[in-house]
């Protein structure tokens, strides 16, 4: 029973030293050092890297650190303290990190930034990154949801089965 007691321990150790050996804020060379968090799949990572490569070309003075992983491992860092300067997330966790004063309010940095432009965004984009009156993010892709049906069908259906009609949009 000892053995399976220090076995977890030492694997709960391991897990701790790992996740804080991967977030480390240094300074890189004489650039300032921002890190981006987003999620380990591979298509993120990939663009991730393209984007990055794309910004520090624009802005040489900066260098950005690409750090992946899971919720645990973003609340792991900023619970200790080394939280990212830039995380992905999505649209419906702004709230509880809001809460949880993980994330800060845009709005001043907006403001303050004359060459920033919100118009650049679809305004119901921005609205889902607002969370009581702040932004917390900027949208940085999104997908169309659109439903398309063959309303010849339902109103097949719908004078076949009067009784069991089915409702829809015209």
């Amino acid at each position: 029973m000892k053995v399976v007691v220090w076995l977890l321990i030492a694997l709960v150790l391991t897990g701790i030293v790992y996740a804080f050996s991967t977030c480390r804020s240094e300074q890189s060379d004489e650039r300032v050092e921002l890190t981006l968090f987003d999620w380990p799949s591979f298509q993120y990572v990939k663009l991730n890297h393209d984007r990055i490569a794309i910004f520090e070309k624009e802005n040489p003075d900066i260098k950005v650190r690409l750090v992946t992983g899971d919720e645990g491992k973003y609340l792991t860092m900023v619970t200790g303290g080394v939280a990212p300067d830039i995380a992905m997330a999505d649209h419906v966790d702004i709230p509880h990190y809001a809460n949880r004063k993980s994330i800060l309010p845009l709005d001043k940095f907006i403001a303050e930034d004359k060459r920033f432009d919100l118009d650049r965004y679809f305004p119901v984009a921005v609205e889902s990154m607002r969370y009581k009156s702040s932004i917390y993010g900027l949208p940085d892709n999104g997908s169309p949801i659109v439903l398309l049906y063959n309303k010849d069908l339902f109103k097949e259906y719908n004078s076949e089965h009067p009784d069991d009609s089915v409702k829809y949009c015209v």
